[in-house]
């Protein structure tokens, strides 16, 4: 979005087409409505190309530019038909493990830990056959205890700790 407002050719073409919409339904005023709405439709058409990018395994740049932008307002409305063909790797962006890391720097320590766990809790009911599975149910330390007797005479306390650190 934040491209398309700084772009002035493609500014151009939203106005346009916004004022050509309005205009053919006898409400003019209506331009700067439209317009705003044919921005965010191209804008959210432009993203799901880039997610689609992403999952296929390449790149998308950070920052869009004029290079990096791949719908043409013309081919909007074509978008279901066109979503692998339109879409194109930008090898000078950042892959989908990249656009992670990012996500996960601005995380702290406890709240990746969580979301970790929930991940191998989910794992494991889906295909553990556990789905009553919780890791905060598990054992996380175990103390054992035994005394042995030997010759009737000497007893002996064996004690074993485990735990996970």
């Amino acid at each position: 979005m934040a491209y398309l407002v700084s772009d002035g050719g493609k500014r151009i073409q939203i106005e346009a087409l916004s004022l050509a919409v309005a205009s053919s339904f006898l409400i003019p005023p209506a331009a700067v409505v439209i317009e705003a709405a044919l921005m965010f439709c191209w804008a959210f058409a432009e993203s799901i190309l880039d997610v689609r990018e992403l999952f296929a395994g390449g790149h998308v740049p950070l920052v869009k530019t004029a290079a990096g932008w791949q719908l043409s307002l013309k081919n909007l409305s074509g978008i279901l038909n066109s979503l692998d063909s339109e879409r194109k790797d930008s090898r000078g962006g950042m892959s989908y493990e990249d656009y992670l890391q990012v996500m996960l720097m601005a995380k702290g320590k406890q709240q990746k830990v969580t979301r970790g766990m929930d991940m191998i809790e989910c794992t494991i009911r889906d295909k553990g056959n556990r789905p009553k599975f919780r890791m905060d149910h598990c054992i996380v330390a175990l103390e054992a205890s035994a005394d042995v007797k030997a010759n009737k005479k000497k007893t002996f306390t064996v004690i074993r700790q485990y735990a996970y650190e």
